[in-house]
């Protein structure tokens, strides 16, 4: 649990939260300068409250395939037990320079957005991408998202491949 002040990571596969368990953040800054903004691997959750999330990504590790912001996956090494990574983010911005605000791979996904800004500045505007990855069993890697936005205004592609679906709740004026 965090709450109040201002965090940076600057090494290449070092994002400001990385979550094998559940993580709360509140009245934070979190800087991102060689990798993700947020990553949660398996049954995990993170819970940002008034946060700022600055990503400005521009150099991919060994296993990413894409730039993001937020990623949400299963790697199978181990380390996170499997199931449904959960995203909360409330009254927060997340600013994205050179990537995708959401990708989930190979798990299950719940996010529920609320009064939120989504400052992306990259070519290709993709809000949300569930897709296959490198990790997981082809053919069967996908993401499985269930999004709910309350209040929120989204922005952006949502690219779904065919192993991946998306359910899309927009609540009390949100819209896409």
């Amino acid at each position: 649990t965090v709450d109040g002040g201002t965090y940076a990571t600057n090494g290449i596969g070092s994002p400001a939260i990385y979550s094998t368990a559940n993580v709360s953040v509140a009245n934070a800054t979190l800087n991102s300068t060689a990798s993700e903004g947020a990553v949660i691997e398996g049954l995990n959750t993170i819970s940002l409250t008034n946060t700022i999330i600055n990503n400005s990504n521009t150099e991919l590790n060994g296993n990413s395939e894409t730039y993001k912001n937020i990623f949400i996956y299963q790697s199978m090494s181990g380390d996170a037990e499997e199931g449904t990574g959960t995203f909360i983010a409330k009254n927060s911005t997340l600013n994205e320079s050179h990537g995708d605000n959401f990708f989930i791979t190979n798990t299950t996904a719940k996010i529920t957005l609320e009064n939120n800004k989504f400052n992306n500045t990259s070519d290709e505007f993709v809000f949300l991408k569930a897709a296959s990855g490198k990790w997981g069993n082809s053919d069967s890697n996908g993401g499985n998202v269930t999004l709910i936005a309350t209040n929120q205004n989204l922005k952006g592609d949502f690219v779904i491949d065919n192993v991946s679906s998306l359910s899309l709740t927009l609540e009390q004026g949100s819209y896409l």
